[in-house]
């Protein structure tokens, strides 16, 4: 993460059946029973400070990513994975200070997946609320702040 578009994210991640119960957080890499639902519980320490361009950015929105693991690509060259998609938006209140809390649950999972988060200022998304490329020309770092998280894994036994 750039631009200090938040101070802190906290990820976890596990079963509400009978696997890992304590759970996992980013990076990490927990284990389900079929069928049982997965719970994620993402934490966000808001910006309190200014970044080096002397703004203090907002968090507008965050995304919960998630996909399929199918095995090794084909192409490992490729940089599509067709079937990852948002599962969920969260939507930060303009009005929120300190720290934000957001949960999601996977419900009845048959399949091995990952999942990531990333997070956005707000001031540059297409209209169903992806990241805009950068234009040649028009890329001033400030203007458009985003972060990215590592995922989590999710096997299931």
């Amino acid at each position: 993460m750039h631009g200090r578009l938040v101070d802190g994210l906290t990820v976890r991640v596990r079963s509400l059946g009978e696997g890992d119960n304590r759970g996992v957080t980013i990076g990490g890499r927990t284990f389900v029973r079929r069928g049982d639902d997965v719970e994620v519980v993402v934490e966000v320490d808001l910006a309190r400070g200014a970044n080096f361009a002397g703004v203090v950015p907002r968090l507008a929105k965050v995304d919960l990513i998630a996909g399929p693991v199918t095995g090794p690509a084909e192409d490992r060259d490729a940089f599509t994975a067709p079937a990852t998609r948002v599962v969920k938006s969260f939507e930060v209140s303009r009005a929120a200070r300190g720290t934000v809390r957001f949960a999601h649950a996977f419900r009845r999972v048959e399949g091995a997946f990952y999942l990531r988060l990333r997070g956005s200022d707000g001031n540059r998304l297409t209209s169903d609320g992806h990241p805009v490329v950068d234009v040649v020309g028009d890329a001033d770092p400030w203007s458009d702040l985003w972060f990215y998280a590592n995922p989590v894994f999710v096997d299931v036994i």
